[in-house]
């Protein structure tokens, strides 16, 4: 249905990088992480000449890669200003993901985009595009700008409502994918292979995985995935954990007595946090330098998530999770005397991590619903994080509301919201505290 529209986008990646000139790929969150991916992918299959033509960046630097930083993404100036000390130049193509389509860090990137350049950008959502238009005025302004080539990727409610690190990022990594990644075949038929390929998938396999992991943290202890070369794929689904079911983020080594992470991640063959980086995203990171943020987003943080062989040493009592390319180049996933291997080499790295990411995401929900983290399909361990997340959170009362045949107001919701939130424990739910409240009331 959108192969018409993704196939300009591709036709624009291929003239941009044939003129000597870059693409910037950005996001915030879950998409800034996607916004990474494509980067890496890029400089394991392209000539060295050309490795640096594709730039993925997201809200607050490859250190939010780890640990989003607070309201970060709610702010157009930060997207501009990222994308300009990235080097962006006239002639550069910048495509703006969001799985809202509402996400002030994205929009400030790409406006900016248009005022220093004249390849026209593109944004990438997935929301419908008459919602957003009728009630967010920041993403009317996008979709109403004729110099801007918007893509509605709308597609069916989350199975877990919020969760867009499922179904939304999925579609957008697969699009994005399609017309940077495949040189070959038409978008939809790349599209086409890879749903062809996983409909004859068999998620079965996860359930001893998943019973285990979740008695590992029930009894108090930690887990640390192990990996040789699928680092960008399970970083991205175990930081995810943290914001969506309120659980502690990965802790920094720089910070005394942080709170453990449920789990941990581990670069195999690293001996540094410097290597440990470099193998993680085929490239040295890159920070902020930046006086406000710097002790949250420079070179020394980012440093404090060390991922080498010195994790071990750091994070006693760990259970290791390894999911690594076997002698026979089938992914394996190893823990606890489990063992399971799918054959995926034979089609492209990109297929072979994105099945990866369905079958963690799938993962990780289910062991996060054994450990009581969401309610039906409500998302009711949400952190609130920044105005996307709070509002996220408000409308989940109202939801619950609605099915004890209760009218919440979202104003009334809010105040209550922003009251509880000065006082929030870590291990607390925003949204059952505040729902419990107003039940109570």
């Amino acid at each position: 249905e959108k192969s018409e529209e993704l196939e300009a986008l591709k036709k624009e990646i291929q003239e941009t990088i044939d003129s000597g000139h870059r693409v910037f790929l950005t996001g915030c969150g879950a998409t800034g992480r996607l916004s990474l991916k494509p980067e890496f992918l890029w400089r394991q299959m392209a000539p060295e000449k050309q490795k640096d033509q594709v730039v993925g960046f997201m809200a607050g630097g490859d250190v939010a890669f780890i640990r989003s930083i607070e309201s970060f993404e709610d702010y157009f100036e930060f997207g501009a200003r990222q994308l300009n000390e990235l080097g962006f130049q006239d002639g550069d193509l910048v495509i703006g993901i969001t799985e809202g389509g509402e996400t002030s860090f994205v929009i400030g990137s790409v406006e900016e985009a248009l005022r220093g350049g004249s390849r026209s950008p593109f944004f990438l959502y997935c929301n419908p595009s008459d919602v957003l238009k009728e009630k967010v005025g920041r993403s009317r302004r996008v979709l109403d700008n004729s110099e801007i080539q918007s893509i509605e990727l709308a597609h069916e409610p989350m199975a877990l409502s919020g969760s867009t690190r499922m179904q939304a990022t999925t579609v957008q990594l697969l699009a994005v994918a399609a017309c940077l990644l495949n040189p070959d075949a038409s978008v939809a038929d790349y599209v086409n292979e890879f749903v062809k390929k996983l409909e004859g998938q068999d998620y079965n396999f996860l359930e001893p995985f998943i019973v285990q992991e979740s008695d590992v943290y029930e009894k108090g202890q930690g887990v640390v995935y192990s990996t040789d070369e699928f680092g960008m794929t399970i970083l991205t689904d175990t930081t995810e954990r943290s914001p969506t079911f309120s659980l502690p983020a990965f802790e920094n080594f720089e910070d005394k007595g942080a709170p453990k992470a449920l789990c941990y991640f581990h670069v195999q063959g690293s001996t540094t946090a410097e290597e440990s980086w470099f193998q993680l995203l085929s490239r040295n990171p890159r920070t902020l330098d930046w006086e406000k943020y710097h002790h949250l987003a420079g070179p020394r943080r980012i440093q404090g998530y060390d991922f080498s062989d010195q994790v071990f040493a750091k994070r006693t009592e760990q259970v290791r999770f390894e999911i690594s390319r076997g002698e026979q180049k089938k992914i394996q996933w190893s823990f606890e005397g489990l063992n399971h291997e799918f054959d995926w080499q034979h089609s492209p790295l990109f297929f072979q991590h994105l099945m990866l990411k369905l079958f963690l995401n799938a993962h990780s929900t289910l062991i996060m619903g054994r450990l009581g983290r969401y309610q039906g399909n409500w998302m009711t361990w949400v952190k609130p994080s920044n105005g996307k997340l709070i509002d996220r959170a408000i409308r989940y009362i109202q939801g619950l509301g609605e099915e004890k045949g209760l009218s919440l107001s979202y104003e009334d919701i809010a105040h209550s919201v922003f009251a509880e939130m000065e006082d929030l424990k870590p291990d607390e739910s925003i949204v059952l505290k505040v729902f419990g409240r107003m039940l109570a009331k």
